[in-house]
């Protein structure tokens, strides 16, 4: 596996670790969504702006986990019980009915994007039973309109 061109970092716990997991493409956490209109008003030519205010926005993520390193990236003995026990990590320190609203950061080149984040859920949607890979989904929320 080849180094990531990207970070993207919940709760101090990066999303690529070699032979642990890895999010494919973090950038639609950085998609910036407002919420609000501008009036029109009858009998007058144009609008009249308004404040806009940054919206919450969800994503759901592409997420790949492994079973041959733990998130240090330290060998597991048996690649089965280490996609099982990464999987658990993953749901015991992101999720947020376990964490709650954390800190993300998602790190391209040397530009650097960070707000905060929930992680709504894991989806696991195909699975691998030779490979012991699981390919699913993280579904995010971002508030204040996603990292920046």
């Amino acid at each position: 596996m080849t180094a990531p061109v990207h970070d993207l970092v919940i709760n101090g716990i990066s999303l690529w670790i070699p032979g642990a997991w890895k999010v494919v493409d973090p950038t639609p956490l950085t998609d910036d969504e407002s919420r609000g209109t501008d009036v029109t008003v009858p009998g007058r030519a144009g609008d009249i702006a308004r404040t806009k205010v940054r919206a919450a926005i969800r994503r759901q993520l592409q997420l790949y986990v492994f079973g041959a390193n733990d998130a240090d990236g330290v060998a597991h003995g048996n690649v089965q019980d280490g996609f099982l026990a990464n999987k658990l990590y993953l749901r015991a320190n992101l999720l947020a009915h376990n964490v709650g609203t954390v800190a993300a950061t998602y790190t391209a080149g040397s530009s650097t994007a960070t707000g905060d984040v929930q992680v709504l859920q894991l989806v696991t949607a195909a699975y691998d039973l030779t490979q012991h890979t699981a390919v699913g989904a993280i579904d995010v929320k971002c508030f204040d309109g996603g990292l920046s």
